[in-house]
């Protein structure tokens, strides 16, 4: 039992005995039975008519999932208590399950069930796209994480470094692993995939390696301006010890549904008082200096002096630890070119997933989609800056944009035109300014445009654009200070001396990770298992399959509005129609009205009388159709004139 349960420890398992015998005096062979501790049923405690989940129940849990795992040790000589113990796998009783078991697999493709084989083809379609990869696995050789960049995502992050959206989605694989994606976009508002990445676990230690990995790889791209994420605690620490200098920006849509979703029922019987909080708390983060902020926040809490929980949640859980990370008058001191939220990256989740369809993938699987769309991303960044160069719209084809046309991209173009509509309203008494948009954006203020286009209307000149803006390319821009690498003969010097020193597990660790790049082919790595959702009642027995993403805390207290049922066409066309045909409006008050709580839309015997003989106006291909056909496809009788 003593060498059972230290082996059990260094795998990760638990087992406990399901059965003993002393051997009842020498009447039988001693034995010992034990079993995983996940095996048996699951048999929720059900009242008769009740579900389990009532108000009041406590919440349970099991672990059992049928595993039928089980070790019988027996004695050797039942007479003789130092004999030696002979220890054999039990088969489990259900031995028709087990050749249905078998049937089964034998059905198969052997390279379905060969997790070896399966990440020999991943590492070996890695290579021969150039991926930089990396990967980390636990004692039994299986993956736990797994990390992969394009050489030209390294190239153009290092072309536009200045913000990386962060974030996590799951259902994307059979083996639970949450799937890390981190993303840029280009000047012409083009989003791009940087890395990839399976993490174990969404711990700090996951974060901070798939950090470190990209960091690494990106050698000679300079950090992050700002990194914008949701509030994942283990996301957040990991940004601040791998990307210190970095400023952390917190994705304020996540913000205002963590709010819904926590305060809209401290709110339950004045939903007007509900909209009005929601609408002082957007206006209140977009304040644009201290000043104003501290006398909405004021403002803020006297107005709802009534709902202090509300505003202790808002102060708690944002404004006091995170203000600085979501409040505009901190936010905009950065270069972060409107970036708020993390919806660039939700994008780039919900694009993978239309294409892999359900999440039964192997890392193949995915692979495979997710490099189409890096094929495909970058096919639509060359054509865009393709689109800059040479096309212009009719609105930039003025004397002020002379300099700017094909130096600049079309969407910098947009803002920029924003802003010199405002320049040419500014009055004597606006030219103080406050503007952040020099600052957020490397775009020139209207009153800085002020100068060029009302006064000395000439030309913007270029030189007042950032250069983030002109770089329409996929090459990162040439730099006079250049990365030197050490040669290939001082690294394997190096690691000849570390391989030397080593003892016999190390160097099998390093021989394992220098075949790792040289024969992918040849690994001896195995995919992660499967994870078994073990706890609470049994899954149906048909499978998930779906890549759909469960519901968020806040869709629950809001929900979505169902779409109303009510014909297109509206009621109002009704008196235009009696009118044309000579009829009262006292003829047709039968028909319901909203005020009367029913339905508004005319039966076909109520408004058939207005179709009689209307031939009037019908184009001749119409004329004698079913009129009740023509008006509930679209068609009107308007002043006379049938009308689309």
């Amino acid at each position: 039992m003593a060498w059972v349960r230290e082996v059990c420890k260094r795998i990760g398992m638990v087992l406990m005995i399901g059965g003993s015998s002393d051997g009842d005096r020498g009447r039988r062979t001693p034995y010992v039975i034990v079993r995983c501790e996940r095996g048996g049923h699951y048999v929720g405690k059900k009242v008769p008519g009740e579900d389990d989940q009532r108000p009041g129940k406590r919440s349970t849990g099991s672990k059992k999932c049928n595993c039928p795992f089980k070790l019988k040790g027996t004695r050797e000589h039942k007479d003789d208590e130092k004999a030696e113990w002979k220890l054999k796998q039990k088969d489990p009783s259900n031995v028709t399950g087990m050749k249905t078991v078998y049937n089964t697999i034998s059905k198969l493709n052997f390279s379905e069930l060969d997790g070896r084989s399966q990440l020999q083809s991943l590492f070996v379609k890695l290579k021969e796209d150039e991926y930089l990869s990396y990967h980390r696995s636990n004692e039994l050789n299986a993956i736990t994480d797994l990390f992969w960049i394009h050489p030209k995502c390294i190239k153009l992050a290092q072309s536009y470094p200045y913000v990386f959206v962060i974030d996590c989605t799951y259902k994307t694989n059979r083996y639970g692993l949450p799937f890390l994606e981190i993303v840029g976009f280009t000047c012409t508002n083009k989003t791009f995939s940087i890395a990839f990445a399976y993490l174990d676990h969404e711990k700090t230690e996951n974060f901070e390696w798939a950090l470190r990995c990209l960091k690494e790889a990106m050698t000679s791209c300079p950090r992050p301006n700002c990194i914008v994420t949701d509030r994942d605690l283990g996301l957040m620490k990991a940004v601040a010890n791998v990307y210190p200098s970095s400023h952390h920006l917190l994705c304020r849509w996540h913000v205002n549904k963590n709010i819904v979703a926590n305060c809209k029922k401290l709110f339950p019987k004045d939903i007007t008082k509900w909209k009005q909080f929601q609408s002082s708390f957007s206006a209140l983060i977009e304040r644009n200096t201290i000043e104003e902020f501290n006398e909405d926040w004021e403002d803020l809490k006297r107005t709802f002096i009534g709902y202090l929980p509300a505003i202790e949640y808002v102060a708690n859980s944002w404004l006091d630890p995170y203000k600085e990370r979501l409040v505009s008058v901190w936010t905009n001191k950065y270069t972060h070119f409107g970036t708020y939220t993390s919806n660039r990256v939700e994008g780039a989740h919900g694009r993978m997933k239309r294409d892999v369809r359900n999440s039964t993938g192997t890392f193949v699987d995915l692979y495979t989609k997710v490099h189409n769309q890096i094929v495909e991303q970058h096919n639509d960044i060359k054509a865009s800056f393709e689109v800059s160069k040479n096309t212009y719209e009719h609105t930039f084809k003025t004397l002020i944009y002379n300099e700017l046309r094909g130096s600049i991209s079309k969407y910098a173009l947009q803002l920029l035109k924003v802003e010199v509509d405002n320049a040419k309203l500014l009055q004597p008494s606006d030219m103080g300014c406050s503007c952040a948009i020099r600052t957020t954006h490397s775009l020139p203020c209207r009153h800085e445009l002020h100068e060029y286009v009302v006064v000395n209307k000439c030309p913007i000149p270029l030189e007042l654009i950032g250069s983030y803006w002109k770089h329409m390319s996929m090459e990162p821009a040439a730099t006079t200070g250049q990365v030197i690498l050490p040669t290939i003969d001082e690294e394997l010097s190096e690691y000849q001396k570390l391989f030397e020193c080593a003892d016999l597990d190390a160097k099998t660790r390093l021989r394992n990770h220098l075949r790792h790049f040289t024969h992918p082919e040849k690994t001896n790595l195995t995919e992660p298992s499967e994870k078994v959702v073990s706890k609470g009642r049994p899954a149906k027995s048909r499978k998930d399959k779906s890549s759909t993403r469960d519901k968020s805390h806040f869709e629950y207290v809001e929900p979505k509005k169902k779409k109303s049922k009510q014909a297109s066409c509206s009621p109002k066309l009704i008196p235009v129609l009696m009118r044309l045909r000579g009829h009262s409006n006292d003829s047709f008050n039968t028909i319901p009205t909203q005020e009367s709580g029913k339905s508004t839309i005319p039966t076909q015997e109520s408004v058939k009388p207005l179709f009689e003989d209307a031939d009037v106006g019908l184009p001749p291909g119409l004329i004698g159709k079913n009129k009740w056909t023509l008006w509930i496809s679209g068609s009107c009788l308007y002043d006379g004139i049938w009308r689309r």
